[in-house]
């Protein structure tokens, strides 16, 4: 589930991992469909995401916004925890 914002992206994802430091991987799924038979299926994607301030733990629903490059493969940071 992904919706357009003026700042970015906001997609919403679960936490995979928290072993870096500031830096959790969320896994993302979106559904497609193909484009020849119709049928739909669930892509998966793994971002990493910068956690300024949040106490995640694996398994959390969270949401995540596009910003600019924080390093080279951290170009999200997490704005909210859902419940």
């Amino acid at each position: 589930m992904d919706k357009k914002s003026n700042n970015g992206r906001i997609l919403t994802g679960k936490v995979s991992s928290v072993a870096m430091t500031g830096t959790v991987v969320v896994d993302v799924e979106r559904t497609k469909v193909h484009r020849l038979y119709g049928k739909r299926f669930s892509v998966n994607h793994k971002i990493k995401a910068k956690n300024p301030s949040f106490a995640l733990l694996i398994g959390d629903t969270i949401e995540i916004q596009e910003i600019r490059p924080q390093a080279k493969d951290i170009h999200f940071i997490v704005i909210s925890k859902k419940e």
